[in-house]
């Protein structure tokens, strides 16, 4: 019988994160329509994305991308690899790399504390198989 209500928390507990991450990117897809502009958000930070060779791209089709084009930071604090994880994700959806591991200690606790962080595309390349993706991090005001 104990088996089953870990099964229960388990759940419960996944729910949880569900909703929170439902509840985030919601949050940050207002903002990216709200403000056309920067004027309302301090820039913290300019990082290349990581990590998008092991998303395996080359099978989706990847948006070509300007500068200055909105992405979202989605916190992964299940992520089994980071504790700190912040993936890098198109407004629809498609997740496109990470936050490199040693600068998202900060930005997670800040989204973590409640605050709402975005990014905006500085450079973008796409071959159809390798993606160079620099980013520019801003903490919504």
């Amino acid at each position: 019988m104990s088996m089953y209500r870990n099964d229960d928390v388990l759940i419960t507990d996944l729910m949880d994160r569900i909703s929170n991450l439902e509840n985030q990117m919601a949050e940050l897809k207002k903002i990216y329509y709200k403000q056309s502009g920067e004027s309302h958000s301090t820039f913290l930070y300019g990082c290349e994305v990581r990590g998008s060779d092991y998303l395996h791209l080359e099978d989706k089709i990847v948006p070509r991308l300007k500068e200055n084009d909105p992405v979202l930071l989605i916190r992964e604090a299940d992520n089994k690899y980071d504790k700190n994880a912040i993936s890098v994700t198109t407004p629809s959806g498609l997740k496109l790399g990470y936050v490199p591991h040693e600068h998202n200690l900060i930005f997670s606790r800040l989204i973590d504390a409640g605050n709402l962080l975005f990014g905006r595309v500085k450079t973008f390349h796409w071959d159809g198989k390798n993606l160079e993706l620099v980013i520019k991090v801003y903490l919504a005001g």
